[in-house]
């Protein structure tokens, strides 16, 4: 089971098509625990994501995690898909 997070704002079009790609490659299956952050108005989760992001600057959104790993954001998923090994790396295989 994968622990995939995606770090969302409110009415952002990158998001709802990280949201898309995600549900398309099985994010949302069963056998994944899926939490979605949304930081439009949730200090702490930004916060959060900025820590996770080791950054000092403010994080940019979306961003996705699969088993507290960095993914990347919409376009990293976007690539992926692409070659093919975004489902394996929703699922925690680590590109060898």
């Amino acid at each position: 089971m994968s622990k995939i997070e995606l770090y969302v704002w409110d009415d952002c079009a990158y998001c709802r098509r990280a949201r898309e790609v995600l549900a398309r490659n099985g994010a949302n299956k069963p056998d994944h625990e899926y939490i979605e952050h949304d930081i439009t108005r949730n200090p702490e989760a930004r916060l959060a994501l900025q820590q996770r992001m080791e950054s000092e600057t403010p994080a940019m959104a979306p961003q996705v995690f699969v088993n507290d790993r960095l993914l990347g954001c919409c376009a990293d998923l976007l690539d992926l898909e692409l070659a093919g090994r975004l489902v394996a790396r929703l699922n925690g295989e680590e590109d060898t």
